[in-house]
């Protein structure tokens, strides 16, 4: 329930932001870096995250993160509407707002295995039923945001995240964790020399935080960020049209998600990681080139389907492999990861600035495939994961 709540508010807000962003200044840069710039503070915000999620009580920072991210979205929102917004105003809107939401990301990813019985195939098709739920809402509520955007106006449209974000909130503070994640405040210092320690003997979860690393540095600023320009420019659409690409993104997490939750039982790791990042890597190298939206569409669903399936089994992996007193340290290893989109989007905003968008989503496939070839080879635990 917590996932399809903030999954329908993340969706319309992605929507928003990019349509207006695109809508208001024109440039490609500002457009893909409304996209990325939320994971700028996670330097920050990543390490509070870890150590909060590991020292106190992980559904109450949950429930009082999503109270604050409401807040900001009414504000905002009254902002849009009465027209006292520019592009720097947009932006940080999108670092607060990321803020707050890499605060809470560890103790969402370390809350799952407190609720469960902790075995890796449990806790893979849990995580994949979790985020099949939160891109359901990425399936259906792009295209119904692109229409409301066209009825009431992108302010409007934004303002009726705020109430998805309360109820949110408030279905947190409803959990009860079957394995209670006792408060640690006995233990006076919490740090990251233990997390530092456990890395440097877990090659495998060095290998995945690296994997996932790419992901984030060359697909989501490439093919996410720059979405509205390809809607724009190459497509030839409106926001509707927005809408729909951004759907088959979110057709894609689902179905991709239903799947392993059905099969990871039946294919080892490695070969789901391969498979997914292949098909990833084919997909996205043919979106780069497509002109029209029956190409368009089902390749993007083709990009998410592998790329939200292997982030899937990354977290499930770190969550079944790292001990509960370290789990939301090693969760904010991924918000801490993210801080390369924003650098992701000035490449692949700057790419398609100087030449165009397709360009600059072919040369980040391309990056994309070379840096996981390398990881591979460096790293054989995750050729050879079971």
């Amino acid at each position: 329930m917590c996932q399809l709540l903030g999954g329908t508010s993340i969706f319309i807000q992605n929507v928003v932001v990019g349509w207006f962003t695109y809508d208001l200044t024109g440039s490609r840069i500002l457009t893909s870096m409304s996209w990325g710039i939320d994971s700028l503070s996670n330097v920050i915000s990543g390490p509070i995250g870890g150590l909060a999620a590991d020292k106190w009580e992980r559904k109450k920072i949950l429930a009082y993160t999503q109270f604050l991210k409401t807040a900001i979205v009414v504000i905002f929102s009254f902002l849009i509407i009465y027209n006292q917004v520019n592009a720097i105003w947009i932006l940080f809107f999108v670092l607060l707002l990321g803020f707050w939401s890499t605060v809470s990301a560890p103790s969402e990813h370390s809350i799952v295995p407190t609720v469960l019985p902790v075995n890796s195939n449990i806790l893979v098709s849990s995580f994949a039923t979790i985020m099949a739920a939160q891109h359901l809402c990425g399936t259906i509520m792009p295209p119904i945001a692109g229409k409301m955007i066209s009825w009431f106006g992108p302010g409007e449209t934004l303002v009726s995240t705020s109430l998805l974000l309360f109820l949110g909130g408030l279905t947190y503070l409803k959990i009860n964790p079957i394995n209670s994640h006792k408060e640690n405040k006995q233990i006076k210092k919490i740090n990251y020399k233990e997390l530092l320690i456990f890395l440097k003997k877990s090659p495998l979860i060095q290998a995945m935080v690296i994997a996932r690393t790419w992901i984030y540095l060359f697909v989501t600023p490439a093919v996410h960020g720059l979405l509205p320009v390809f809607a724009a420019e190459e497509l030839n659409t409106n926001s509707f049209g927005l809408g729909l690409l951004f759907a088959s993104l979110g057709t894609g997490g689902v179905i991709g998600n239903l799947g392993l939750s059905l099969w990871n039982k039946r294919f080892q790791r490695n070969i789901l990681f391969i498979s997914y990042w292949s098909i990833a890597c084919i997909a996205m190298f043919i979106f780069a080139n497509s002109k029209s939206l029956l190409v368009s569409l089902p390749t993007a669903f083709l990009v998410n389907f592998g790329i939200i399936s292997t982030l899937t089994i990354i977290r499930s992996s770190l969550a079944s492999e790292v001990p509960d007193i370290l789990r939301g340290r090693v969760s904010s290893l991924n918000s801490i990861a993210m801080i390369v989109v924003p650098i992701g989007s000035l490449i692949a905003g700057s790419i398609a600035e100087k030449y165009n968008a397709p360009t600059a989503t072919m040369l980040c496939c391309l990056f994309f495939f070379s840096s996981l070839v390398i990881t591979f080879l460096i790293y054989p635990q995750i050729r050879n994961v079971k």
